[in-house]
């Protein structure tokens, strides 16, 4: 069952980044005695913090009931090309609404997100404390967030800077929602 989602950059505002590391530390990819995703758990200790600082990437920790990371994932932007060749005028008109055409070499680039890691922390109840699935969901609703926010802010490109005000949108919203103020039933006069 999934707890919470933070992002590092949440965390770090929050806690500091020494606990964040000590928190990054306890991420393995070891099950039964087998490492199955060294990159990952490399990643997740020694650059996940890093690569946010240098806004290369952000890490997402989900967290199970009891507040421990049972995974992560981390999103960054990539440049796509696609190319116009071939293409009716009609698909031309809609890829143009995201992406701006090169003259030169005939090819649209647009701005999309990449899912860069992601992974189950097996240290937690081996691994069993979120499903694929849900790590999946939790994933795809960052990226919508993100998404939504940059169309409607008329962003012309998706980025870190995209992802970070989705983030903080859903934190807003999410503690709007735990502390407003109880409506008051009114006594008919």
């Amino acid at each position: 069952m999934i707890g919470s989602v933070f992002s590092i950059p949440s965390l770090l505002d929050s806690v500091g980044e020494e606990t964040v590391n000590d928190m990054l530390q306890t991420f393995s990819c070891v099950s039964e005695g087998v490492q199955l995703n060294e990159e990952v758990e490399k990643f997740v200790r020694n650059s996940s913090v890093e690569f946010y600082k240098r806004k290369m990437s952000v890490t997402y920790l989900v967290t199970d009931e009891d507040d421990r990371v049972a995974g992560i994932f981390t999103l960054t932007h990539k440049a796509v090309d696609i190319p116009a060749g071939g293409m009716s005028n009609a698909q031309r008109k809609k890829i143009q609404k995201f992406a701006q055409l090169d003259q030169e070499t005939g090819v649209f680039r647009a701005s999309a997100y990449l899912i860069a890691q992601f992974g189950k922390n097996y240290a937690v109840n081996n691994g069993k404390s979120i499903r694929g699935t849900e790590l999946m969901e939790c994933t795809m609703s960052v990226l919508h967030d993100a998404q939504e926010m940059a169309i409607l802010d008329g962003y012309d490109k998706l980025d870190i800077n995209a992802l970070e005000k989705a983030y903080k949108n859903r934190l807003s919203l999410l503690h709007d929602f735990l502390y407003q103020e109880p409506v008051q039933s009114r006594k008919p006069t």
